[in-house]
């Protein structure tokens, strides 16, 4: 997993793979859900706001010079 920075805070991220290329990524549930909870926002908010983090690293390229 790789960490991602969002308005809540530090989320992990699963990361998918085929081949050797980065295919997706899935923030940690219950990392998510403690923020959720601890913040008073919808699990989802939280999720989105992990795999928008995830997403924009991948684009930049940032990740895959990292992994």
């Amino acid at each position: 997993s790789w960490p991602v920075e969002t308005a809540f805070g530090p989320v992990e991220v699963k990361i998918a793979r085929l081949n050797g290329q980065i295919i997706g990524g899935t923030p940690e549930y219950e990392t998510c859900r403690a923020i959720a909870e601890k913040k008073g926002v919808p699990l989802r908010e939280v999720e989105a706001a992990a795999r928008a983090a995830f997403s924009k690293l991948v684009s930049d390229g940032e990740l895959s010079r990292k992994v």
